[in-house]
């Protein structure tokens, strides 16, 4: 019974956990902002963010005399973490197994997201579509409003 509740606790914890990525942009040094994390900073920026099961991360990233980039930051499936609950945890199967990827690189002018997993792997680009573009414009619109920001 004490191993139950070891492993238990121990998948618990593993998946709470968060992933490290990096974002970059063009042009260099755009401010983002990641709803519904503390990640607030300027490019480039290294950072970690948690995993998630069913959200997702909407963005606002900005240079002055640029576009005002707004999206969702596209996620992958960790089967790390599936591994896991299979093995250990069943029905928590499907708990945090979103992460993010390793690099981020955000293209104002082209309102475009890249991303990959491993420095020899090649880029992804992905175009935002305009019904997430506007979902989280108004997102940002709303919350600054909100909070008085």
């Amino acid at each position: 019974m004490k191993k139950i509740i070891l492993l238990s606790v121990l998948f618990c914890l593993t998946q709470a956990c968060s992933s490290s990525t990096s974002f970059t942009s063009i042009p260099e040094n755009a401010t983002i902002q990641i709803a519904n994390t503390q990640i607030s900073g300027v490019t480039p920026l290294d950072t970690k963010i948690g995993n998630t099961t069913f959200g997702r991360y909407m963005l606002k990233v900005e240079k002055e005399g640029s576009n005002t980039m707004y999206g969702v930051l596209p996620l992958r499936v960790s089967s790390g973490n599936i591994v896991i609950a299979a093995l250990f945890f069943a029905p928590a199967l499907f708990y945090n197994v979103k992460t993010v990827f390793e690099s981020y690189e955000f293209n104002l002018e082209k309102e475009t997201i890249r991303f990959k997993n491993a420095n020899k792997e090649e880029w992804k680009e992905y175009i935002i579509p305009e019904g997430e573009k506007n979902e989280a414009k108004h997102f940002f619109e709303n919350y600054l409003k909100k909070n008085g920001l």
